[in-house]
């Protein structure tokens, strides 16, 4: 480098910076976690840092709102994603304890066993039985009183934007990876996807 190259160099990293914050500005948050993502996304140290940051921005954004569920349940989870959601029956006896909070309990350690670069968020939700018979939800009678409520867990890796082919191909390797980490814990509880989904090139 000439000398006038080297004492341009701390000016041009000064630009650089003051580019990227520019950028960062502009950005929503799922933008922002996919640049993060991108630095290292199979790399389950990284991607431990990442969920940390995630968790923050949940904190800080946490309150009360009162609203038509329209409103409040859609929002932005990204972009292109590979997601399994699986459900399974519950109940609140005492001899059952409490299979949903152990599913995610158990499913934690497999995945740390495993070394899987989990991305946040492990969704979890519940909702009661079904009529649909191809819901997996379903019971012939969700009205009784005895039909079981159901948890819904989900699980995701992001294709983000700054991947290549080689890239996708990684994540989607590691992906069935992470899925039969958590085989052996859905087989448990009875987990199953839901029926009518077709992965298209799985």
């Amino acid at each position: 480098a000439t000398g006038d190259e080297l004492a341009q160099a701390p000016i041009t990293e000064a630009k650089a910076l003051v580019s990227l914050a520019d950028r960062i500005k502009s950005l929503t948050f799922t933008s922002l976690r996919d640049l993060l993502i991108d630095l290292d996304p199979l790399n389950p140290e990284h991607i431990k840092k990442v969920n940390a940051v995630e968790v923050l921005y949940w904190q800080l954004g946490s309150g009360w709102r009162f609203e038509d569920s329209i409103n409040i349940l859609g929002f932005d989870c990204g972009g292109e994603q590979w997601v399994l959601e699986v459900a399974f029956p519950v109940t609140s006896t005492s001899q059952d304890g409490n299979p949903d909070l152990d599913f995610i309990r158990e499913a934690q350690r497999a995945l740390e066993d495993a070394d899987v670069p989990a991305p946040a968020p492990i969704e979890q939700r519940w909702t009661a039985s079904s009529s649909a018979p191809m819901s997996p939800a379903y019971h012939k009678s969700p009205a009784d009183a005895e039909a079981p409520v159901h948890s819904w867990v989900g699980v995701i890796m992001y294709l983000t934007p700054g991947q290549d082919a080689r890239g996708r191909a990684d994540t989607t390797a590691a992906f069935r990876r992470y899925i039969e980490a958590l085989a052996p814990v859905y087989e448990k509880y009875g987990a199953v996807p839901h029926w009518a989904k077709i992965e298209d090139g799985w």
